[in-house]
C-alpha cells in the first residue's frame, strides 16, 4: 500500500483537521519567532548600553545651574587629564576638560587639553554629505569664525563641539562630566555636592549590573512565555490528534485488516502530521529572518517541528495499537 496516497487521502478526508494542525503549527512558530525577536532587540539594545557605560568610568549630572567660581572649583576637585564636561546648546556641545584619545574619529584631529584650556575658537564638525568643508578651513557660527580642527565621528549628538572657554559671551554652565575613572575614587571629591538637589554621580558598574539584570529578567519571561505556549500546544495538538483517531478508526482498521503493520499506522500519522506542519512554522520562523540570525531560527524550527512530531508520537503509538474488532466496534 502506497503510503504517501494514505497521507493524500488522509488530508482529503479531513481538510478542516489538516488546517487546524498547519494553523497551530504556524501560530506556534510566530510566537516563538516573536519572542527570538523581541530577545535579539533586547540584546542589541543591553549592548549598545553596557558600551555607553564603561564599567571603569562614571558620569556627574549637574541638574542645576553653576556660577563660574563653583564650575571651576569642581573642576580643580577633579583629577587632571581623567574628565570632560559639556553643555548642549541647540546643535553645538561647549566642553572644558581633556577628550579622550578614542572620542573622534575622522579626517583632521581632535582638540588637545591645551585647546581647550586656552580657549581657542576651534571647532570639531560632525560628518555631513552636505558639507564641503575641510580641516583647515573656517566655520561661521553665530557671527563668530572657528578653525575646523576635524570633521568625523564622535559620541556626543551634536553637530559641532566647541571649546566652552571661546564663546564670546559668558560661557555655559555644565551640565555633564564624563571621568574616566571608577565612582568609588570619585565620589569621596565630590561628596558635598551630592547632597545637594540637582547633583548626581552616576555608576557605571550599577548601569551595567542593572542593565544585565533586566536583560535576563526579559529572558526568563520569554522563555516562560514559550514554555507555557508549547504546553497550551501540545494539549491542543493531544485533543485534535485523539479526535482524529477517534473518526478514523474505521481506516485504520481496514489498513490492518489488509495487512499494514502497527508501525505504517504510526508512520501514516506521523508523516501527515511532519508534511501538515513543516512549511507552516517554516514560513512563521522565515517571516523573522532580517531580524534574527538564520542559525536561532533554523534552531527554533527544529524545536518546534520536533515538539510538534513528539505531541503526535502518543496519539501514533495509540492508533498503530488499535485491533481492526476494537476499532470496527463502534462502526
Amino acid at each position: 500500500m502506497n503510503l504517501l496516497q494514505d497521507i493524500r487521502g488522509g488530508w482529503r478526508a479531513r481538510p478542516l483537521a489538516s488546517f487546524a494542525g498547519a494553523s497551530l503549527a504556524l501560530g506556534l512558530s510566530l510566537l516563538i519567532s516573536t519572542g527570538l525577536w523581541l530577545l535579539q532587540k533586547a540584546k542589541t539594545e543591553a549592548d549598545i548600553l553596557l558600551k555607553s557605560w564603561p564599567a571603569d568610568q562614571c558620569t556627574l549630572l549637574i541638574r542645576r545651574t553653576l556660577s563660574p567660581e563653583q564650575s571651576q572649583n569642581l573642576e580643580q576637585r577633579l583629577p587632571p587629564n581623567h574628565w570632560y564636561s559639556f553643555e548642549i546648546e541647540g546643535s553645538t556641545a561647549w566642553i572644558s576638560g581633556t577628550l579622550p584619545p578614542d572620542f573622534f574619529h575622522g579626517r583632521g584631529r581632535s582638540l588637545s587639553p591645551e585647546v581647550i584650556a586656552r580657549g581657542e575658537p576651534a571647532v570639531l564638525l560632525q560628518q555631513s554629505p552636505a558639507r564641503s568643508l575641510q580641516p583647515g578651513d573656517l566655520f561661521l557660527q553665530n557671527e563668530q569664525a572657528f578653525r575646523i580642527y576635524g570633521i568625523g565621528r564622535y559620541s556626543l549628538p551634536v553637530d559641532s563641539i566647541i571649546p566652552r572657554r571661546a564663546k564670546d559671551l559668558l560661557p555655559p554652565a555644565p551640565q555633564e562630566f564624563k571621568i574616566n575613572l571608577p565612582a568609588s575614587l570619585i565620589k569621596p571629591l565630590v561628596n558635598d555636592l551630592l547632597q545637594k538637589e540637582g547633583v548626581q554621580l552616576v555608576d557605571h558598574q550599577d548601569k551595567q549590573r542593572q542593565a544585565r539584570a533586566g536583560f535576563r529578567k526579559l529572558r526568563r519571561n520569554l522563555s516562560g512565555i514559550a514554555l507555557a505556549s508549547a504546553l497550551l500546544a501540545a494539549l491542543l495538538l493531544q485533543a485534535l490528534h485523539q479526535s482524529e483517531i477517534r473518526e478514523r478508526k474505521s481506516e485504520f482498521a481496514l489498513r490492518r485488516s489488509l495487512g499494514a503493520r502497527p508501525e505504517d499506522i504510526r508512520n501514516q500519522i506521523l508523516l501527515e502530521t511532519f508534511t501538515g506542519s513543516a512549511i507552516p512554522s517554516l514560513v512563521g520562523t522565515l517571516l523573522f529572518l532580517p531580524a534574527v540570525p538564520f542559525t536561532h531560527l533554523a534552531m527554533a524550527w527544529c524545536a518546534i517541528l520536533g515538539w510538534i512530531l513528539l505531541c503526535a508520537s502518543l496519539p501514533a503509538l495509540q492508533a498503530a495499537h488499535l485491533h481492526p474488532s476494537d476499532a470496527l466496534k463502534g462502526e
